[in-house]
């Protein structure tokens, strides 16, 4: 009956994967059509593969967006990894008036909803003169990031044994020290679960990019709603930049699948 069970909550997992991969599998397969052919027949095999959409994707300026994407990537995640290990050695190691307080008060940014700051965001863009500019989206992405990081690094620092913080303070370590020497060497874990999941929200954030980012300079989901007209839209070269933008986020999470989801239930029953 162990046997049995076992099979049938495989199959049924199995299964499971097949229906939420179907979409992503059926973009890959009508992304090398034609553009008449996904319209007239969209769930047939294709009979003459082309890689015309992919390159109509990357006439389209998809390349460059992939490159803004990147950079604004990498520096939002960096600055929150390193601003939500900080605050999160503080809230888990040190005692301070307020503490309590203003761990509550960062905790209650996650129910903030973005929309809701949209239109303060880009009057204070406007107002600062930064409206447009690529590094205007650091500052609100970072803000938007740092609770659940914080909230998630504050559980894993908890759990780092006093007894090597004790012992590095016996050598002279300070705070910092402690911070950097100690704390984060052992919460490899948890910065990496932090780092891909905010990095894949930012690589993928779309309203405010659509209200602070105007001109040439266009993150992945701009350019990807380039693609659709008023009236027409090349679904082959959509469907093409979809598989190109999903590529790089869908190889971080196959490598490292297995540290983040130990990430995510070590943080849960941690915190």
């Amino acid at each position: 009956m162990r046997r049995v069970t076992a099979i049938a909550v495989r199959a049924a997992v199995g299964i499971l994967a097949l229906v939420m991969l179907s979409p992503l599998l059926w973009a890959a397969f009508a992304s090398v059509k034609r553009g008449f052919d996904v319209r007239r027949a969209p769930f047939s095999i294709p009979d003459a593969p082309s890689v015309e959409s992919y390159r109509d994707a990357i006439a389209g300026g998809l390349l460059a967006a992939m490159g803004h994407s990147a950079l604004i990537t990498a520096l939002s995640v960096a600055i929150v990894v390193v601003l939500a290990s900080l605050a999160a050695y503080a809230f888990a190691r040190l005692t301070f008036p307020g503490r309590a307080v203003l761990r509550t008060l960062i905790l209650a940014g996650m129910m903030v909803p973005v929309h809701a700051v949209l239109i303060p965001l880009f009057i204070m863009a406007s107002r600062t003169q930064v409206s447009g500019q690529w590094y205007s989206l650091i500052g609100p992405y970072v803000a938007f990031a740092l609770p659940l990081s914080v909230l998630l690094l504050t559980a894993y620092f908890a759990d780092v044994p006093k007894e090597l913080e004790d012992a590095a303070r016996l050598d002279g370590c300070s705070d910092l020290g402690i911070w950097w020497h100690v704390v984060l060497p052992m919460s490899r874990v948890g910065l990496l679960t932090v780092a891909i999941l905010q990095g894949v929200w930012i690589w993928n954030e779309y309203p405010m990019a659509l209200v602070l980012l105007t001109g040439s300079w266009k993150t992945l989901p701009l350019s990807l709603a380039e693609f659709r007209g008023e009236h027409t839209a090349n679904w082959s070269a959509i469907l093409a930049a979809v598989i190109i933008v999903a590529t790089p986020m869908l190889t971080l999470f196959f490598l490292f699948q297995k540290v983040i989801m130990r990430g995510m239930t070590e943080g849960a029953l941690k915190g």
